[in-house]
């Protein structure tokens, strides 16, 4: 129950004193109850059969000591460890609890147990409590995602935490069963489950073999880098582009990249997330910025059209400054479950360049964020296109700033505008907070 006494005073008033009799007299009237809710005893039932592909995470670069723990309402249990990159548990977690209560979802957490030190988080997944209640669910594939294996910083650490909405690479995927059912006397354990054939086989998910096509046409709005390398992923299959020359920001790439027979499951809400990453060498710690991406909006297209893809800084490894864009990659992504189409080869639609003058017409700014401590802000703009900038004026202390300027970029180099083009010219806009004693804070684009 809870207990409230509540006041207002207004200028001059004076605070009520507190009448204890009165107090006692009148409780029940002014005591606030949650409804009369009879707690039923409940047990969730998991079954933790195995992972694969898991990232090498020891020192020693050699593998991995694998556990999960498991957690809901409050109580936790863990696996036995493993030292495998594709450990098999086969145990079974029971986790007593109580219905009502107010945990929504079961977390799953992988770690890799270490002797010296800490254990290291792997990754994490989560589990509706909703979708399983009261029966027992198919074993199923859950994904995990994180950071690149030598990303160390706060995003990392972050991104390794909340993987399943912020990761940036793929770590594994662990197999597991779940349900729940009522039990006036549940209690936590954890048990092995003995594997025997035919009686009590190895579980699994249905899985296929699918035909994964990608075909890059390029890229642009890239930080200032030498190469530009452009690959692609599903969990553990890995497509790469050869190096290209990065010009002003730009590069033209057309390569039909090799197509990939992988085996991903049946169920499209289980297979690994595609990731499209530029980076300006062979290596996962140069992979400067990427974007996330659905397997199953990508399954059995209906056409062959280029999409274009806005990329995202990885701060977990921190490649791109505050001045920088993280680019844009025109490709197409295609996942066939069956009879994919005979491949098209890409039409190069070479136009000449010509040179331009852009003129950008900036008005006025609303509603900035405050960057400084005084709680205003000294914006200025920045245009930049076709590796080419310019920019405003700085408008000091507003958050409400007019600037009336024509910020003009002479001599941009670029394919002829007034035909059909398979690459489109990018115009970037950002609003930055000009600081004397630091670089520019980028407020937003």
């Amino acid at each position: 129950m809870l207990r409230v006494t509540t006041e207002f005073l207004g200028p001059k008033d004076e605070p009520n004193i507190h009448d204890v009799a009165y107090s006692k007299k009148n409780a029940q009237e002014k005591v606030l109850k949650p409804l009369k809710l009879k707690p039923t005893g409940h047990c969730v039932d998991i079954k933790i059969w195995r992972a694969e592909h898991l990232p090498i995470t020891d020192d020693y670069g050699e593998g991995i000591d694998a556990y999960i723990k498991v957690r809901y309402a409050g109580n936790y249990k863990d696996t036995k460890d493993i030292s495998s990159l594709n450990p098999e548990w086969n145990q079974n977690i029971k986790i007593a609890c109580v219905l009502p209560n107010q945990s929504k979802a079961v977390n799953f957490e992988l770690w890799d147990k270490d002797l010296f030190s800490k254990d290291d988080l792997v990754g994490t997944f989560k589990v509706d409590f909703k979708s399983f209640q009261d029966k027992m669910l198919e074993p199923k594939w859950a994904n995990l995602y994180g950071p690149p294996p030598s990303a160390d910083n706060e995003f990392a650490e972050k991104m390794t935490l909340y993987g399943y909405d912020q990761g940036s690479y793929y770590r594994g995927r662990v197999l597991y069963s779940i349900g729940s059912y009522n039990d006036p006397h549940p209690k936590s354990n954890v048990s092995d489950i003995k594997i025997s054939f035919p009686d009590n086989p190895k579980p699994n998910a249905p899985s296929k073999t699918y035909l994964f096509r990608v075909d890059i046409i390029g890229a642009n709005d890239l930080p200032p880098r030498e190469n530009c390398i452009v690959s692609v992923s599903i969990g553990p299959y890995l497509l790469k582009s050869e190096p290209v020359k990065i010009e002003n920001g730009t590069c033209e790439i057309y390569q039909q990249l090799e197509d990939k027979r992988v085996n991903l499951p049946v169920n499209a809400d289980e297979m690994p997330d595609i990731f499209v990453y530029f980076q300006d060498e062979a290596k996962i710690d140069r992979r400067h910025s990427f974007i996330r991406l659905k397997a199953k909006d990508f399954l059995n297209p209906s056409d062959d059209a280029v999409k274009t893809f806005k990329l995202k800084e990885d701060k977990s490894l921190d490649l791109v400054t505050d001045e920088e864009f993280p680019g844009i990659i025109y490709a197409r992504i295609q996942l066939f479950g069956s009879n994919p189409p005979e491949r098209r080869p890409l039409n190069h639609h070479q136009t000449e360049k010509l040179k331009y003058q852009m003129r950008c017409y900036i008005y006025v700014a609303r509603n900035l964020p405050a960057a400084d401590k005084e709680g205003t802000s000294d914006p200025f703009v920045t245009v930049k296109c076709a590796g080419k900038q310019g920019r405003t004026e700085t408008r000091e202390n507003t958050l409400n700033p007019g600037f009336f300027e024509c910020v003009t970029i002479d001599n941009l180099e670029l394919r002829d505008l007034r035909k059909e083009v398979d690459m489109p010219v990018g115009l970037s806009v950002c609003v930055y907070d000009a600081d004397t004693h630091e670089n520019a804070d980028v407020e937003s684009d």
